[in-house]
């Protein structure tokens, strides 16, 4: 078992890559926990708690996440250049008057869709 967390070679060749091989756990030594830590830990916990609150008031996930993903990919989207804007994405016409640049978003947000699915 490997102790120290390590980089591995794997095959040979051109087909050569390495990846990462993580101590195994419990860690030793054991973790020393400073007070600093477990107060930041105990902050975190919290949070996710009232996260986990805030989730069980949405509606309809479904389209919390869908809505998220169009949004989503609008902004990287317009990262890249492309010149569209929320609405465009959301048109119900969207089929028929889609430019290049909605397209290019509507592809994205199909792609999540599969992947998600």
């Amino acid at each position: 078992m490997n102790r120290a967390g390590q980089y591995i070679s794997n095959m040979t060749g051109e087909a050569t890559y390495q990846s990462f091989c993580p101590a195994s756990l419990p860690p030793q030594p054991a973790l020393d926990i400073s007070d600093d830590i477990l107060r930041l830990l105990i902050e975190a916990s919290h949070n996710l708690q009232k996260l986990d609150v805030a989730s069980q008031l949405i509606p309809s996930t479904e389209l919390f996440v869908s809505m998220y993903v169009r949004k989503e990919a609008l902004l990287s989207s317009q990262m890249e250049g492309t010149q569209c804007t929320l609405e465009d994405v959301l048109d119900p016409e969207l089929d028929i008057n889609a430019n290049l640049d909605v397209a290019d978003v509507v592809n994205y947000v199909k792609a999540m869709q599969y992947a998600l699915e």
